[in-house]
């Protein structure tokens, strides 16, 4: 084969130097109506990965002795098959591959050399047949470049006994050697060859020969043998002092001496079935030896001889190297040896005698009197030698193997027709892996015939391996239908169990000759052939894979840590899995500040010094230092721009000490405040933004943040808005903390499934940045030297930014679009404001825009005040009503009450003028007294007596006036208890407006314990959901855990999830895919960027989807537990970024910040070695690279 292989590249290099060509072949090709299908395997691919991507193609010669392609197709890693067309029998000219033709495969690499390519196994064209290669060998054909050098001639074959390995051209004088039997007297004399390799035969004559042997004093009975053969055993075998691997079946053993007992030797033998032993000796001598019996003699029950070195070494060397036809006798001490004629085909006849046929006893020709082996013919697995099934039960005609032995199920013909014109059905891994439940079965596409049976039209069998088979189509020339038309497939797969499936291959494709069909994946459903009962859980301990209808005998394993001792002791597991861990987590790393030799598990705790100058006054102040190492310097020359209301403050690239007068132009805000920095909302669509800020001083704490005007008003609002999702959203659509000189930010897009634009729709351009500096003043900035425009999943890296900035807009405030900030009018103006919302009183349909503060009072809140206003009125007047009737009471009381205490009064005041009288007419008779006195001065014991009488009347009319201020003090007692009756029902009324106070006290008590009660009922349900939710978490966390989730990733952007239980390092999450991760972004717009070295996302969050674009195909990844392992990064500047051009602002102020090398360090230029690559950062944004 290499000779051919040989002879076909010369041939080929001679034709194309011949046409003065370099390299130049075409690989497209016609379709002639008939191919055969040329299926690449993975292990081909894989021989010839080491060139690359390219095309394939299978060539054969034309009428004009043209290389022309019968089928190619293009190469990228990929498993793939294409049709070679065959040669159109109907035309006279040769464009296609003939019946039995050999392939010549040429390869094409994307560089343009070309290689010739032995495909493995060998197979020649045939129609309609599939043609599976595993491996390829190659040479090079051509090389798309022209090398000039001088010939060097000899053998360029490396199987060649001359072979010249310094030799570029060969010059046809290889010599190769043929080995074989050089005697043509031998049997099997070799005419080709020119090495003997000593493997001559030749006929043997009949002869005979007697060899000396000595019965042992122990053992078996000695008797004669006739007609037995020999067995040699020797070191391979132990020197037979081990249990012997084969049977003798009554052989003699002929054992070497050596090792062990000789009746252990024996032992062996006879355990192992031989007849009789003969031991000989280990040497060449001729003298013989006397054996003991040893230790196992007594056991011995067969005959055992010894036999000299010289005698048995020659006798186990002819038995075993010439392998004659041979009978042994044993005759008392006589080994007698009959060795029979035999001629070249190893037979004792003579050729006239001899009988040829198939000797071969499993042959349908078997001949049991052939002596001379000829031709022989089998029967086809499942049939007999006249073609029927070995086993049929039903006698239909279709053998049991390939029979449906189940219930009701379709009675199924695997076997089909080769009708000349076919489809090739392709299967990849993946649709094998979508049916793998099923196991191993026939799968094949049927079809109705004219008698309306289903009738096969192509088939394989199934079991795991990518594999593909022709589907035939229908034959035009014949009235019957014996294959398929344009129709879709109906695919029956038939599994080793007797259950039949249907399938649906995906993507959906309905026949077409000569196309190959290529299946992703299938759907499936059941044939119900009959019921069987078991539990459908795959989840479940019992899952029974054969049944079909649910019984309900599923049973669950809940797996878990049971000792109530370990950290992550599962109380709902009812199954130990030896998963308990006692850990105790801290740092262990003895060099860090916090090591914690208690700890036995790693938490990423580990804190570390960090030199520097702590101190915020130095000019050298370190805000990561966090241990003082002296090296603080207080220079008092560092001036610069000290004014944060200055763009030079920050484009300097460092703080300033002193002022130099170097701040020239203002910062911009437009409007903006820290009230419009919120966090914007996740709309599951943005694009990432990558700033290098290097060049820019920025104070720690700083945060930027992107703003859009969605709503077109003209401003950037910091009011909130609620899409039709109910989510609320800003027009603040990105939002980062600056923490180093590289930051990323996630800026966020309309999210296409609500009606309200809730982010930047693709293209947007008019967007703001701004820093928000810890003294919540705000400073505006633009992109430089590009133009910003969102892309959905955009990537966009910048080292530069422009903070001196010129807002455009409408200057005229008595518009919609009114900026105040605006500093040149871009005549944009337009639209008058008004209350445009038809529920306020003050609602104007002409307005332009909308204005809350033109909005004042809904109808619905005025007829709510008017209803108000009436029913505090009408409450007034009942109350009123209320408190009339109740003094209207109270007065009708009060007007009884006086009418009595009047009437009292009257009656005294007529006791009291009635003694009023009394008295005058007293005074009156005092005075007559008195005048009676004076005339009788001399009747004193007359007086004394009228006196006395006087004085009765006087203590009487005491008496009169005592009473009638009695009734006056008892009229005002009256009086006195009226008030406090009154007094009595003010206090009742209080305390009964106390009393309603309490019980409404009362009532709210009950209605916020009621409350109470209720939230407690709904934080039990809560807390029930949320064990359930435990439950099954725990279920599907332990039978998730067992296994990791391999994910297979496309050149481009994925969408996966973390499928790891515990959070973990986003870098060594990663690290496997390292190479070829360009960017991966978490669902808040979070990137971690390699290229950067920035790991804005931190740990991997258990459930959480990622973003993750990678720059190449990579199959089978999976997340690795790196049991808590973290890896720093060095933040990096990328090669493409060190080369990108720096616009220069024609405004800025340049001076030089600081001088770095290529690791990023601060260095002094002088200081540097000549050829060193430096880096000058100016304080506008601008790098100079230089070499010193």
């Amino acid at each position: 084969m290499k000779i051919f292989n040989y002879t076909f590249l010369m041939l080929f290099s001679i034709s194309i130097s011949a046409t003065e060509t370099q390299c130049e072949l075409d690989f497209e090709y016609l379709n002639t109506g008939t191919n055969m299908t040329f299926v690449i395997q993975n292990s081909a691919i894989s021989s010839i990965s080491s060139l690359g991507d390219g095309l394939i193609g299978v060539f054969y010669y034309d009428n004009n002795e043209d290389l022309v392609c019968a089928g190619s197709a293009e190469l990228t890693g990929i498993e793939t098959a294409f049709p070679l067309m065959g040669n159109d029998q109907t035309t006279e000219d040769i464009d296609g591959l003939n019946d039995g033709q050999e392939l010549f495969v040429l390869f094409e690499t994307s560089q343009g050399d070309q290689y010739f390519l032995t495909p493995h196994p060998t197979q020649n064209f045939v129609g309609n047949d599939i043609y599976y290669v595993n491996e390829f060998d190659m040479d090079l054909f051509c090389s798309a470049e022209i090398y000039e050098y001088e010939d060097v001639y000899g053998c360029t074959d490396e199987d060649a006994n001359n072979f010249n390995p310094e030799a570029s051209t060969e010059d046809n004088t290889c010599i190769y050697f043929t080995f074989g039997c050089t005697d043509p007297h031998s049997c099997n004399y070799n005419s080709d060859a020119n090495q003997e390799d000593e493997s001559c035969f030749y006929p043997v004559e009949e002869s005979s020969y007697d060899l000396n042997i000595s019965p042992a004093n122990w053992g078996g009975e000695t008797f004669d043998f006739e007609d037995n053969h020999i067995v040699p055993i020797d070191e391979s075998d132990d020197l037979g002092c081990h249990d012997y691997t084969f049977e003798f079946d009554g052989a003699f053993a002929l054992i070497k001496r050596g090792d062990c007992q000789f009746s252990l030797k024996a032992l062996n033998a006879q355990n192992a079935g031989a007849s009789a032993v003969i031991i000989y000796n280990h040497n060449n001598g001729y003298e013989s030896m006397n054996m003991g019996g040893g230790s196992y003699s007594d056991e011995i029950d067969i005959p055992v001889y010894s036999m000299s070195g010289y005698e048995g070494h020659l006798l186990a060397s002819w038995i075993e190297n010439d392998s004659p036809n041979y009978q042994a006798f044993i005759q008392s001490h006589n080994l007698h040896i009959i060795v029979e004629s035999m001629d070249c085909e190893g037979n004792s006849l003579n050729n006239e005698d001899e009988i040829s046929g198939c000797m071969e006893n499993t042959a349908c020709n078997y001949n049991d009197q052939a002596s001379q082996e000829d031709d022989c013919y089998f029967a086809e697995v499942n049939y007999d030698c006249n073609g029927d099934c070995l086993l049929d039960e039903n006698n239909d005609g279709i053998c049991d193997e390939y029979q449906i032995p189940v219930g009701d199920c379709l009675p199924l013909d695997y076997n089909y027709l080769n009708t000349g014109s076919n489809m090739t059905f392709a299967l990849a891994n993946s649709s094998l892996i979508s049916i793998g439940s099923l196991g191993e079965g026939y799968l094949g596409a049927f079809f109705t015939n004219n008698q309306e049976e289903l009738v096969c039209a192509g088939s394989s069998y199934i079991n795991g391996t990518e594999t593909a088979f022709p589907i035939m189509g229908d034959d035009l020339t014949t009235d019957e239908i014996d294959g398929m038309d344009s129709q879709n497939l109906n695919l029956i797969f038939t599994a080793l169990n007797g259950l039949q499936y249907q399938l649906n291959a995906i993507p959906n494709q309905v026949f077409v000759v000569n196309e190959i069909y290529y299946v992703t994946s299938f759907d499936f459903e059941m044939i119900q052939c009959e019921e069987i009962l078991g539990c459908l859980d795959v989840l479940a301990n019992n899952f029974n894979d054969l049944a079909n209808i649910e019984d309900g005998s599923c049973t669950y394993n809940v797996f878990g840590c049971m000792d109530d001792l370990a950290n992550n002791f599962n109380e709902l597991a009812n199954t130990e899995d030896g998963s308990c861990n006692y850990e105790v987590l801290g740092c262990m790393d003895d060099l860090a500040n916090n090591f914690n030799e208690s700890a036995n598990t790693e938490d990423g705790s580990c804190t570390y010094d960090v030199l520097g100058c702590l101190d915020d006054l130095a000019n050298n102040f370190n805000e990561l230092a966090n241990t003082e190492d002296g090296s603080c310097s207080y220079q008092d020359n560092i001036c610069g721009c000290t004014n944060e209301g200055y763009i030079e403050y920050f484009t300097q690239g460092y703080l300033a000490n002193c002022e130099d007068g170097s701040c020239q132009i203002p910062v911009q805000t437009n409007g903006l405040s820290i009230s419009h920095f919120n966090f914007p909302l996740n709309t599951a669509n943005n694009m990432t933004l990558g700033l290098d800020i290097s060049s820019l001083y920025l104070p720690q704490g700083t945060t930027i943040g992107v703003f859009y005007d969605l709503n077109g008003d003209g401003l950037i609002n910091n009011i909130p808005s609620i899409n039709s999702a109910n989510e609320v959203f800003f027009e603040c659509v990105g939002l980062a903390s600056v923490e180093d000189n590289f930051i990323a930010i996630a800026i966020w897009g309309d999210d296409v499934l609500t009606e309200e634009l809730d982010g930047l729709p693709n293209g947007a351009s008019e967007v703001l940045f701004a820093f928000l500096l810890p003294n919540e003043s705000v400073v505006m900035f633009d992109l430089s030297p590009s133009m910003f425009s969102f892309s959905s999943n955009g990537l966009l890296a910048l080292d530069t930014v422009n903070l001196e900035i010129t807002v455009y807009g409408c200057t005229d405030s008595q518009y919609c679009n009114y900026n105040a900030y605006a500093e040149i009018d871009d005549g944009s103006c337009e639209g008058a404001f008004g209350c445009m919302d038809a529920m306020y009183s003050e609602f104007n349909a002409d307005a332009y825009c909308h204005s809350a503060d033109l909005c004042e009072d809904t109808w619905q809140e005025e007829m709510t005040d008017m209803i108000s206003q009436y029913e505090n009125i009408l409450f007034e007047n009942n109350t009123l009503l209320d408190s009339l009737n109740i003094l209207a009471v109270l007065s009708v009381s009060l007007e009884n009450d006086l009418l009595i205490a009047n009437s009292i009064i009257s009656n005294n005041q007529v006791q009291m003028a009635q003694m009023s009288t009394e008295i005058v007419m007293l005074n009156t008779s005092v005075n007559e007294t008195n005048s009676l006195l004076e005339q009788m001065n001399d009747s004193i014991v007359s007086m004394t007596d009228d006196m006395m009488s006087i004085q009765d009347d006087l203590d009487s009319t005491s008496q009169l006036m005592i009473a009638s201020q009695a009734n006056e003090i008892f009229l005002n007692t009256i009086v006195d208890d009226m008030s406090n009756q009154m007094l009595v029902a003010n206090e009742t009324i209080i305390e009964m407006t106390l009393m309603v106070d309490d019980l409404n006290s009362v009532n709210n008590e009950v209605q916020n314990e009621l409350s109470s009660y209720l939230l407690e009922n709904t934080y039990l349900v809560e807390q029930m959901d949320s064990l359930e939710m435990m439950m099954e978490n725990t279920i599907l966390s332990d039978n998730n855990s067992s296994s990791s989730i391999q994910i297979d990733l496309l050149s481009g952007w994925n969408i996966i999830g973390y499928t790891l239980p515990n959070p973990q390092d986003a870098v060594a999450s990663f690290e496997s895919i390292s190479e070829i991760l360009s960017v991966a972004k978490d669902n808040i717009g979070q990137v971690y960027w390699p290229e950067f070295g920035y790991n804005g996302i931190g740990d991997l969050t258990p459930g959480l989807g990622y973003q993750v674009l990678v720059t190449e195909t990579y199959e089978d990844f999976v997340f690795v537990n790196s049991e808590g392992l973290r890896i720093n990064l060095i933040p990096l500047i990328p090669q493409w970024a060190i080369d990108m051009e720096v616009a220069i602002h024609p405004n800025d102020i340049r001076t030089l910040v600081r001088v770095v090398n290529q690791l990023g360090q601060e260095v002094v230029p002088e200081k540097e070695f000549k050829g060193t690559l430096l880096y000058y950062l100016f304080n506008d944004g601008s790098v100079e690279k230089r070499v010193k």
